[in-house]
């Protein structure tokens, strides 16, 4: 009896300590989000800056946000490799897209505001800090600078959440929306003329359709090379806005040797966005947006895919580096669309 009581002492002690952690990260967290929303009343714009790197490639990117009113005015991109003869880094890519053209390149981060992060984040610190290393700081003056996660057992880019770098408060937006880099986006060309037709006839057709119905259904789909893991989301979109967004993870379970669900939820309405996992909200008219800067690559270089087999609207749109071996597609692959009525 005393080693049952013993044992079950020091388990709830585990508990707690786990719990006061935790609870540690959302106190803070409610303090900054709190602070966020009285400020951003006493100023015109925000402008902030979430960053990737990888320790083992050298290679690293800023994407840089400009937001009014919780729209995005401008984003800025920038990616920087690693130069292993001289050891430094140097810029490889930049450009820049405002008003209506802001989404429509692929490699950067998901257009996103600070509202919408900060809506994401509990997600991401309320987890299992046995398992994780747990992160949430508010180092910009009160305003959120990390929130997230990296699992004990990983060793490289691991990290999931967010890096928030470069944040201030806009009081003068004629300035901010100034130059910042150069736009380094030479006049595209239209590697194949034949898929670019067939691109702007599934647009015509899906653009000149949906007027027939209140709406549609789709479904993104990721799996690894090997097929063994992988992701499906499924969206419901009316009036061009999505009202649900459900997901659906498999993995390849190893001791019965089948794919098996490995989670799967719903969001709608409000709670649109708020989880981490699969595709972020996004609707068709989006996707046929950045479908051109996903065709419009170098053929030598890229095997490029544009598809429309769902009855003419777009069932995958993307290319693969011909010389990446595993999980390279980039690109959307749209395994069901059905309109509703």
């Amino acid at each position: 009896m005393p080693k049952l009581f013993l044992l079950a002492t020091l388990l709830i002690g585990i508990s707690a300590c786990t719990s006061s952690i935790n609870d540690k990260l959302v106190k803070e967290y409610d303090k900054s989000l709190k602070f966020f929303n009285q400020e951003k009343t006493d100023h015109i714009a925000y402008e902030f800056t979430l960053s990737t790197s990888s320790v083992m490639s050298g290679y690293s990117t800023s994407t840089t946000f400009l937001v009014q009113d919780g729209n995005i005015l401008k984003r800025s991109f920038k990616e920087m490799s690693t130069d292993w003869e001289t050891n430094e880094q140097v810029e490889s890519n930049s450009w820049e897209e405002r008003g209506a053209d802001v989404g429509m390149n692929y490699s950067a981060h998901e257009v996103i505001t600070l509202e919408q992060i900060y809506r994401r984040i509990p997600n991401l610190i309320k987890v299992d800090t046995n398992q994780n290393y747990v992160y949430f700081d508010a180092a910009h003056k009160g305003v959120v600078s990390i929130g997230g996660y990296f699992p004990r057992d990983c060793a490289d880019d691991c990290f999931e959440g967010y890096n928030i770098q470069n944040f201030r408060w806009v009081d003068n937006l004629q300035s901010a929306l100034s130059p910042s880099i150069a736009n380094n986006q030479a006049e595209v060309t239209i590697v194949n003329p034949g898929m670019d037709r067939k691109y702007q006839e599934s647009l015509e057709f899906f653009m000149s359709e949906k007027l027939n119905y209140r709406g549609y259904k789709f479904t993104l789909d990721f799996e690894s090379a090997e097929g063994r893991n992988g992701h499906s989301t499924s969206f419901t979109v009316k009036n061009g806005r999505v009202v649900s967004r459900a997901y659906k993870g498999f993995r390849y379970d190893w001791n019965i040797e089948e794919q098996v669900e490995d989670e799967s939820w719903t969001e709608t309405g409000a709670n649109i966005g708020l989880k981490n996992q699969g595709f972020p909200p996004i609707s068709i008219e989006q996707i046929y947006k950045v479908i051109p800067t996903l065709i419009q690559r170098d053929s030598l270089e890229n095997y490029i895919y544009l598809e429309t087999k769902h009855n003419g609207v777009l069932s995958m749109g993307g290319f693969v580096d011909k010389n990446c071996a595993d999980d390279c597609f980039e690109g959307y692959n749209i395994s069901a669309f059905e309109w509703i009525e």
